[in-house]
């Protein structure tokens, strides 16, 4: 099917209530895109952006926990929460947590972002648990990413 627009494909699935249930279900979804040798059409930004809450919220979950074999999510990533260098100064037990710290994927700054504005949708409460969860269990990265995001005053945004 060479004239499929496979870029398309991957929007239409982030307006509908699509999710992806699992890490085995993301991985075949993008095989299918790597088999069509199409792996370049399922991106980072793509996945972020998708309109649904359902679809969007099940993508954030699974890119927070794809390992970099799998998807890269660093490699995609237009900015970092930290880098090692950020702590070169620092003593050895400092620059051993910033060394982990920088290859977890929430040190994505545009998957910190997508994770903040998913409590701006408000619509699913068991969602925003788990969510808040998340938060706890990333605590450093996610209040890192949280002082050097854009603060956006205003009503919470509805769909």
């Amino acid at each position: 099917m060479p004239n499929l627009d496979w870029n398309a494909i991957l929007v239409e699935l982030g307006r509908t209530n699509f999710h992806f249930p699992d890490l085995e279900r993301f991985n075949f979804l993008l095989n299918v895109y790597r088999a069509a040798g199409k792996a370049s059409a399922f991106d980072l930004k793509t996945l972020l952006e998708w309109e649904d809450f359902t679809a969007r919220y099940s993508a954030v979950r699974i890119l927070i926990r794809v390992s970099k074999d799998i998807f890269d999510v660093l490699q995609q990533s237009e900015g970092l929460v930290l880098s090692v260098n950020d702590f070169a100064a620092s003593g050895p037990l400092v620059k051993e947590k910033a060394q982990y710290l920088a290859t977890q994927n929430l040190n994505s700054l545009d998957l910190c972002h997508a994770f903040f504005q998913l409590n701006n949708f408000g619509e699913d409460p068991q969602a925003i648990a788990l969510l808040r969860e998340e938060f706890r269990n990333n605590v450093e990265l996610l209040t890192l990413a949280g002082s050097i995001l854009p603060v956006h005053c205003g009503p919470r945004k509805s769909h």
